[in-house]
């Protein structure tokens, strides 16, 4: 029962190579084609505390290049109305879905710059932010990031893990986003648990 670190990582399986075959590490400080690429899913409720946890566990400014994403989710359920005569229009409909999605991507766009400044405090040189709009039923936050993720290829993901959803080996239990991307997205995953989770371990 002794204390068990907060991250953890989950690395897609590969085939192991003999020692003598593999190949030298070449990077240098300069190398910017040889760095790798970690990509942050970051939302509001644990955002400062999976940057820091990353800051401080596998952080590395000259071998890692960051971007850094928020998925926003917007709901919009069209119900006819007909009330004295009146109803909803199909055309007026679309409008109000189109507004509520412009006003749900000025929300992510407004975190994404707020957590930005977040990270170069914490001296994290970022190279990229993306936001992302999922729209259930159609999409969801989870599948809409996978498919970001299968799209850019990076080398590693980190995001955070708040939920119970799911239990996963013994180890408690994962979020709903992160227990789907540990188990669909086809990179090394690394999950970041809440800081009032006592430091359980998430793979």
């Amino acid at each position: 029962h002794g204390c068990i670190p907060r991250t953890h990582v989950c690395l897609p399986r590969k085939c192991a190579q003999p020692k003598g075959n593999r190949p030298k590490d070449t990077r240098s400080m300069g190398d910017t084609k040889n760095q790798k690429h970690v990509m942050v899913a970051l939302e509001p409720t644990m955002g400062d505390h999976v940057l820091k946890q990353f800051v401080n566990t596998i952080y590395d400014k000259a071998s890692q290049k960051v971007t850094l994403v928020h998925c926003v989710e917007y709901r919009f359920v069209h119900t006819p109305v007909i009330s004295m005569g009146f109803e909803s229009s199909s055309g007026r409909v679309m409008d109000l879905e189109s507004v509520m999605r412009r006003a749900t991507l000025a929300e992510g766009e407004a975190f994404i710059k707020r957590i930005t400044k977040t990270a170069e405090k914490l001296g994290i040189k970022v190279e990229d932010t993306k936001v992302l709009v999922a729209h259930p039923p159609k999409s969801s936050v989870k599948f809409v990031l996978c498919d970001y993720i299968k799209e850019r290829k990076p080398h590693m993901v980190v995001c955070g893990a708040q939920g119970k959803s799911a239990p996963h080996r013994g180890h408690g239990y994962l979020g709903s986003v992160s227990d789907f991307l540990t188990h669909n997205a086809p990179v090394a995953i690394m999950v970041i648990r809440g800081p009032s989770q006592h430091g359980q371990v998430a793979s």
